[in-house]
């Protein structure tokens, strides 16, 4: 296959090798590993077929964000002029159009990447016009360009073509919305965004308002929380005043503030949902309100205001448990929930996805597997192994503690849904984990280790100090480090407590997909991740203890009800 640079950049003119003799021909229509070789790493989901008679003139066409299309074009039969023009706002060639005879003499492909508006002119008798797109059809993301607008010029070599209604309505180029954007060092951007984040208190949703804000510092977020036990809004202190930042305080179930808050934004990211196992299993009412009723608040919601894209984050629970051998969940893993938990969050996934099939909702799912990391609340395992472990207590073990888990840095998740967002392709599920399987006692040793390796070395220290001052309490302190060295290797700080009703014994993701479509890995291996979450419990004492008392809420009142 020949590969044709063209003026515009991103837009290649493509002759595949023709194969044939006087019977007949063969070419390569599609061949993806070709395609990812010369830059198109975009993924087809939509072929079509176009008739068209002589005169007839379709376009100027582009699809807004997020159903904004790729398109691969080529003409079966006949012949077309076929014209892409360059609407990537500060793009150098802003405005400029390229114009390329498409027939089925020459055989030429033309991609069309996101950020150009496209048309073509049929110049035989008939044409038929394939071309396989990057995103689905969406009528409510339609755009187009006057086909004779005189800023553009473009020399059709015709005058009064047969067009469509709708094609003669569309506007002249100056007024058209500018919804694609192109850096400075000719990286093609994405428009800046205004986005709603639910549960953006809690532990995860509020790392990844952080990451957000801290790479796309121009975008507009909002935190719709209503503050439930594990809602801590100390979590946000270094963004709180920060003007691109709001918190609104409020439900998910409120379905006149959602709709309020889903008509002014462009994006949303749906963290918000009772989480904990332990609680579902002591009463699920919560659950079922939250998690399957506050979802289907916001995916109504969503469908009313057209063209949000709409991002569902997910657990790897919802696939049920494995065996010590089974082969990892994938993304075509059967459901099969084991707690009121795991079940809400499984049909949470199943109604976006039926949003989707149903009304083609611009969705994406993301199911992930346990995280870790600063501002988790300390109940769950490593907050509430160190925050124990640092206040002398020991650290709770169900049963044997070898129940299994992929452990992901909460950094690596923010990241992950980042590319999904910006990536992944609509309506499909993304698994995301950390490729780190621990059993809970593993997690546990390794804790116990980091902590008391902090008060070997403050013996070290010490003995060091003693014997520079010719003191006399060395020994005492090589029994009393001897001690701890003990400890830390034994199980000593171990508590084993009965099991967990319906304990899931094994949980492993597989991120091939994620990996091999969208090119992301996880950048925090265990070691590093464990290291950076002890030394953060360490170092934000008083956050954690605060929580654990419960002060945390005053927080709330004080901040926002006394103001």
């Amino acid at each position: 296959m020949k590969v044709i640079k063209t003026k515009l950049e991103g837009l290649l003119i493509l002759e595949p090798q023709v194969f044939g003799d006087e019977r007949g021909f063969f070419l390569e229509s599609h061949n993806e590993i070709k395609y990812l070789d010369i830059g198109i790493k975009d993924k087809f989901v939509q072929d079509n077929l176009s008739k068209s008679t002589k005169g007839v003139l379709r376009g100027l066409h582009f699809r807004e964000p997020p159903y904004a299309q790729g398109k691969l074009v080529q003409v079966i039969s006949g012949s077309v002029l076929d014209v892409a023009v360059d609407i990537r706002y500060n793009s150098p060639t802003y405005g400029e159009y390229l114009l390329v005879e498409l027939n089925e003499g020459n055989k030429k492909q033309l991609w069309i990447p996101p950020g150009f508006a496209h048309g073509f002119l049929t110049l035989s008798e008939e044409a038929i016009f394939h071309y396989k797109c990057t995103a689905p059809y969406n009528k409510e993301s339609e755009g187009g360009i006057m086909w004779n607008d005189p800023d553009l010029g473009i020399k059709w070599g015709i005058s009064d073509p047969s067009l469509s209604d709708k094609d003669k309505l569309y506007p002249e180029f100056k007024k058209v919305k500018k919804v694609f954007t192109y850096n400075s060092d000719k990286k093609f951007t994405r428009p800046l965004k205004k986005v709603l984040v639910t549960g953006g208190a809690g532990f995860i949703g509020s790392n990844f308002i952080k990451y957000w804000l801290n790479k796309y510092s121009d975008d507009k977020i909002v935190n719709l929380d209503d503050l439930t036990y594990a809602g801590n809004l100390e979590n946000l202190r270094d963004v709180e005043n920060n003007p691109n930042y709001r918190f609104v305080k409020g439900s998910i179930v409120d379905e006149k503030l959602v709709n309020t808050i889903v008509s002014q934004v462009d994006l949303v990211v749906h963290f918000a949902a009772e989480s904990h196992v332990d609680r579902s299993i002591y009463s699920s009412s919560e659950f079922i309100k939250t998690n399957i009723g506050g979802t289907r608040v916001i995916l109504d919601a969503v469908k009313k205001n057209k063209g949000v894209h709409f991002h569902h984050v997910s657990t790897d629970e919802v696939f049920g448990h494995l065996g010590p051998y089974d082969e990892a969940f994938n993304e075509n893993t059967n459901y099969s929930p084991r707690s009121p938990y795991s079940a809400s969050k499984a049909a949470a996934d199943h109604l976006v996805r039926s949003y989707f099939n149903t009304f083609n909702l611009p969705i994406t799912i993301s199911n992930c597997s346990n995280n870790y990391g600063p501002y988790q609340f300390p109940e769950k395992l490593h907050s509430l192994f160190i925050t124990n472990l640092i206040e002398g207590k020991k650290v709770p073990l169900y049963g044997d503690g070898k129940q299994t888990r992929d452990w992901l840095y909460v950094e690596d998740h923010c990241n992950a849904i980042d590319v999904i967002i910006h990536k992944g392709k609509l309506g499909e599920t993304y698994l995301i984990g950390g490729e780190c399987e621990k059993t809970n006692i593993e997690i546990a040793q390794s804790i116990i280790l980091l902590i008391f390796n902090e008060y070997l070395v403050m013996f070290d220290e010490l003995l060091l100090r003693n014997e520079i001052t010719g003191g006399n309490a060395g020994k005492n302190l090589h029994d009393l480090k001897n001690i701890v060295k003990l400890i830390s290797k034994s199980n000593a700080m171990i508590s084993y407590v009965p099991d967990r009703l319906g304990h899931d014994r094994r949980y492993a993701v597989n991120i091939e997909k994620i990996k091999n479509e969208l090119g992301w890995v996880p950048k925090v291996n265990f070691e590093q991740g464990m290291k950076k979450t002890v030394k953060w419990y360490q170092e934000n004492q008083d956050w954690w203890r605060r929580v654990k008392s419960g002060e945390y809420s005053d927080y709330y009142k004080k901040q926002y009800k006394e103001k």
